[in-house]
C-alpha cells in the first residue's frame, strides 16, 4: 500500500519536480503523515509561476526537506501541515538565444485543469497551513551577486479578524454565491539582503553592502 502511494505522489510531483523517486520519501499512510528530502524543482516551472522577466533565469532550485502531516479524520476543520526546510535557489542573468528560450506555458497548461466549481479538495487545498525554515536566493551576474535571506516563515488561514480558526471560519462567499473571500496571513520572521559589485580587473567582488530587517507581517 505505502509503495503504491509514493508511485502516485511521483506521478503527480513529476511536473514540479526533478529526478523524484519513490525512495526520496518517507511515508506512514495511517498517521497521514510524509517527509520529502532532496527535492529538486523544476526550473522552468519556478520562472513561470513567479512570472519573470525573460533576462532573469532560474538554474537550480534545492529543498533539504518537505514535511507533511494529513488530517484525515478532520479535514473539514484541520488544515494540512507542511512544514519545509531550506530553500536554495540560484538565479543568473540569461543574454540572446538563452533569453528567448521557453518550455512552453505551463501556466496555460495548469489553468486548463482548473476545477468548474468550489469543491471540497479545493477548500482542503486553500486552507493549507505553511511553514518555512529559510529561503535563500543566490543572484548572479558578471557585474554583481546578491544574497536573500527569508527566515522563519508562516502562511496559515485566519478568520476575517485575523485570528487563527477552524477552516470552516476562514472563507466566506459572496453575497451573490460567486466567489469565495479566503483570509490567509503571512508571518516572516527576518530578512537579509546583500549585494556587491564583482572587480572584472582583480577577478575579484568588492563593493559589498547589506541590508536587513526582521519582523515582518502581512495579510
Amino acid at each position: 500500500m505505502t509503495d503504491f502511494v509514493k508511485k502516485k505522489i511521483v506521478e503527480k510531483l513529476a511536473k514540479f519536480t526533478k529526478d523524484l523517486k519513490p525512495s526520496d520519501i518517507s511515508l506512514a499512510v495511517l498517521t497521514g503523515k510524509g517527509v520529502l528530502t532532496n527535492l529538486e524543482l523544476n526550473c522552468d516551472f519556478i520562472t513561470q509561476v513567479l512570472q519573470l522577466p525573460p533576462w532573469i533565469r532560474v538554474a537550480r532550485v534545492m529543498c533539504d526537506r518537505i514535511r507533511a502531516h494529513v488530517p484525515f479524520t478532520n479535514l473539514r476543520n484541520d488544515p494540512i501541515q507542511i512544514s519545509i526546510g531550506t530553500v536554495e535557489i540560484e538565479v543568473t542573468t540569461a543574454t540572446g538565444e538563452t533569453a528567448q528560450k521557453s518550455s512552453g506555458n505551463i501556466l496555460d497548461k495548469l489553468g486548463s485543469n482548473l476545477p468548474s466549481k468550489y469543491g471540497f479538495s479545493e477548500k482542503v487545498i486553500d486552507g493549507m497551513k505553511v511553514e518555512i525554515r529559510s529561503i535563500v536566493v543566490n543572484f548572479r551576474d558578471p557585474a554583481y551577486r546578491a544574497r536573500l535571506e527569508i527566515s522563519d516563515i508562516t502562511i496559515q488561514s485566519t478568520n476575517p479578524e485575523w485570528n487563527p480558526a477552524t477552516l470552516a471560519h476562514t472563507r466566506y462567499k459572496t453575497t451573490d454565491e460567486e466567489s469565495v473571500i479566503i483570509y490567509k496571513m503571512c508571518n516572516i520572521g527576518n530578512v537579509k539582503l546583500e549585494g556587491w559589485v564583482v572587480d572584472d580587473e582583480e577577478g575579484k567582488e568588492g563593493g559589498e553592502g547589506a541590508g536587513g530587517g526582521g519582523g515582518g507581517e502581512e495579510k
